[in-house]
């Protein structure tokens, strides 16, 4: 069972509020996508239908699946609806990035639109530039206006579309999003991360860089934990990307903007959840609120932008002092670092690397008050699960070139050792 609602804490005059009660499956809004474009009721695939799979994109081992393998390309055609940015210079550029299966769009005022596609980031081959007042109706028609992120369907596809303004003029970003999250045995992820589903208590975390999958690593264990398990799963979303099908848990989703995640977070008790997500720690109350959620029995799943396990423990003893220090040694359960990276021989395919740390007690150690953070990367090491190993198998497995796989090493020197033998 899965509910969707815009956070009513973002609504004016409705500060402080908590939401549905537990229980509740929450206003009948149904999800907080837009549909533009589409056909009437065609808002994406439906709750519980994830499509074809298999049938386009990577090979069952190639690792992390790229945005939108997951049910081939649209068509990119609309409904002839009354709007008058469809057919228009972006229209076309999503069509054609749809087709391509390229990930992101950006689209910047009387320049043609550059994409990303796997790990490679250029101009779209032969798109015209978009004209400065298309770029504007972009933004306020499909956005929010300068500096928000917003979820819309255009010609049957969800994109996530992140707007501002640069020095020289307006920016859209287009993000493409996989209707359901893909299964967790496709991520090829270690067995250890794997296992976490079953935890009912404690803090996990996805690390890395932008653009390096932990929202779907999040969604995926999210995804399976649902299949398998009878418990009330909150999420907290800016904004929502997957939508969960139909499974033993119910499924919350709450829409609620950066500004207003501290109170989402502050009364997400009253929504009697087992599993919270956040899908993004930013801030020091955020940090501090996982923590405590975490410490009072309740699973905690989210990401933060840190390059490993040491760096991600360090980020929230930074912002959370010694007492938070001595909450995280007991309460962490796992973190996982990954990256994605290019495939050896085909450019649009990208393999997930990931190091995952299993707190124990030597690692509790260093995270107290007292103990040396900076340790936790050398234990991995020296118990063959750092970084580093995963990137040299990797590498002599021909799945990642050596260039690659030294540029995301954390130790390049021990990385090169690695790889002589």
């Amino acid at each position: 069972m899965t509910t969707t609602w815009n956070d009513p804490a973002a609504a004016p005059g409705s500060p402080g509020s908590a939401g549905p009660a537990a229980g509740s499956a929450g206003p009948a809004t149904g999800p907080a996508t837009r549909p533009i474009g589409s056909a009437a009721g065609s808002a994406g695939p439906a709750a519980g239908s994830a499509g074809p799979t298999g049938t386009t994109g990577p090979a069952a081992d190639s690792g992390y699946p790229h945005p939108g393998w997951e049910d081939g390309p649209g068509d990119g055609s609309g409904d002839g609806s009354a709007d008058s940015l469809e057919g228009g210079s972006v229209w076309q550029a999503l069509a054609r990035a749809d087709s391509l299966k390229a990930s992101d769009v950006h689209i910047a005022a009387d320049t043609p639109p550059w994409i990303r596609h796997g790990g490679t980031f250029a101009p779209m081959p032969g798109a015209e530039p978009v004209p400065a007042g298309e770029v504007a109706r972009v933004m306020d028609s499909w956005g929010g206006g300068p500096d928000t992120s917003e979820m819309v369907v255009l010609g049957g596809r969800r994109w996530r579309i992140t707007c501002f303004e640069a020095d020289d003029g307006l920016r859209v970003v287009f993000r493409r999003i996989l209707s359901n999250p893909p299964p967790l045995e496709s991520l090829t992820l270690p067995a250890e991360a794997k296992a976490l589903v079953g935890l009912s208590d404690g803090l996990v975390v996805t690390a890395g860089s932008t653009g390096s999958g932990k929202s779907t690593t999040l969604a995926s264990l999210i995804n399976e934990i649902n299949m398998k398990r009878d418990v009330h799963i909150l999420t907290i979303e800016d904004p929502i990307e997957y939508q969960y099908p139909p499974g033993k848990s119910m499924v919350s989703q709450r829409h609620v903007p950066i500004e207003k995640q501290e109170l989402a977070l502050s009364t997400a008790l009253r929504s009697d959840p087992d599993i919270v997500l956040l899908g993004e720690c930013r801030t020091i109350p955020h940090f501090e609120m996982c923590l405590t959620l975490a410490a009072t029995g309740h699973l905690v799943l989210t990401s933060i932008h840190a390059r490993d396990a040491s760096s991600t423990c360090e980020r929230i003893a930074a912002a959370t002092g010694d007492p938070g220090r001595s909450v995280l040694a007991q309460t962490l359960r796992a973190v996982i670092s990954q990256r994605l990276i290019m495939d050896v021989r085909d450019r649009r395919r990208r393999h997930l690397a990931a190091e995952v740390m299993i707190n124990k007690p030597a690692y509790q150690h260093a995270i107290r008050p007292g103990g040396d953070i900076s340790n936790i990367q050398r234990m991995l090491r020296d118990e063959a699960k750092g970084m580093d190993r995963v990137l040299a198998e990797m590498h002599m497995a021909n799945k990642i070139s050596r260039e690659a796989a030294r540029n995301e090493a954390l130790d390049a020197a021990h990385f090169d050792d690695l790889i002589k033998f």
